[in-house]
Parts: C-alpha cells; structure tokens; sequence
C-alpha cells in the first residue's frame, strides 16, 4: 500500500506547524507605577507591497492581418495602505496593555485580559496535545502498513494513518491559536484602555489622557 509519500509530506507538515508556534504563556509583569501619567498613543503606519497589474494587451496576427491570438502584459506596481494602531504609555515609555491595566488599578480588566490568555494557554496546550497525539497515530498507521502484504485488509492502518493526519493538522491549528490569543498585543478595545488611563490619570490630580497621534512607516 503505498502511503509513504502522504506520510513524508503531511506528517512532518503538521509537526512543523505545532512546532513553529511553540508554547503560549503568560506575560510577566515588566513596567513598575513610577507616578507618571498614562496615555493611550494612535500612530498611522504605512505598508508598502508589490502587485501585478495589467497595463496593456498584445495581439498576435497572421500574415493576412488576422487576429490569431492575445496576451496581457503585466506590470509590477507598489502600492501603500495606511492603518491605525495604538500602544499604552506611562510617561513616554510604552507599556503593555497588561501592565496598564495593572498600573491604573482596574481589576475588572485586568481580570478580562488574564482570563483571555489563559484561555488562550489552554488551547495552546490542547492543541500541542493534539499535534502529539496524531503524529503518533499517524507513525502507527504508517508503520502497520509498511507490514501487511497485499490482499491484507487496510481499514485499521488507513485510518489510524489518516486520522492522525486529520488530528495533528487539527492540533497545529488550535496550537497557533492559542498562541494568539495568550500573545494578543490589545486583549481589549481601545476604548477600556482610554477609560483606564484617564481614571489613574484622575486619582494622581494630573487630569485625563491625551490619545496623540503619529507616523510610523514599516516596509
């Protein structure tokens, strides 16, 4: 039964897809409240990529003038698209959203930010657990079949084969989801960020925060 060449390229396929998300935890605490205000800071960012658009048409004649045939010419363009972003700030230092969160005494955020990526680590866990899971199913299926002659009935080693294919390509999905989700730069909206900054802003008698805003160019 020749199933080695499913096996080479998809089992290891799923191996790398766990493997290149690796595992999720939860983020440390870094900066420290030093008295200093917190801000909610916008910047625009411009990215730049290249496609291809067709600028123009040949046409291929005969000897007697006739059209015989077309093709298109395309040409690569540079376009830019410009998108918003933002990033918490005690001072001028930027902090995370988790740190913000924590500096301006808001439990009820802090809580929804901490239950998210822990929701998140779960996933990454049970995805990774998944990933194992249906490499090994998948090498059992493999190697049971590797042993049986022909005529011998493939049922059991098929399905343990393309199981585990199906669970360790379904594991390394939930791995890397879960990974984004204990990882996500702004667990919540913009605007819980604000309401936070301008409260702690309030109790230091330095008034509310000010969302400024910025150009940042990435390529």
């Amino acid at each position: 039964m020749k199933l080695s060449a499913v096996s080479r390229v998809l089992v290891p396929s799923a191996l790398l897809l766990g493997l290149a998300s690796g595992c999720a935890s939860l983020p440390e605490p870094v900066a420290t409240p030093n008295g200093q205000p917190l801000s909610v800071r916008e910047h625009t960012e411009t990215q730049q990529y290249t496609v291809k658009e067709k600028v123009g048409e040949v046409e291929y004649k005969n000897q007697s003038g006739q059209k015989i045939g077309s093709s298109d010419v395309y040409q690569n363009k540079v376009k830019t698209v410009e998108y918003q972003v933002w990033h918490a700030y005690q001072g001028n230092q930027q902090i995370s959203d988790d740190d913000l969160y924590r500096i301006a005494q808001d439990e009820k955020a802090a809580r929804e930010v901490q239950s998210k990526r822990e929701t998140g680590v779960f996933l990454n866990r049970l995805g990774l657990g998944g990933l194992a899971l249906g490499v090994l199913a998948a090498g059992a299926g493999y190697a049971l079949a590797s042993q049986q002659s022909v005529g011998d009935d493939p049922t059991l080693s098929r399905g343990l084969l393309y199981g585990g294919l199906i669970t360790a390509s379904a594991g390394g999905i939930l791995t890397w989801v879960g990974i984004a989700k204990a990882r996500s730069e702004h667990p919540l909206e913009q605007q819980r960020a604000v309401q936070a900054a301008d409260n702690y802003n309030l109790r230091l008698g330095g008034g509310t925060t000010t969302t400024t805003a910025g150009n940042v160019s990435a390529r």
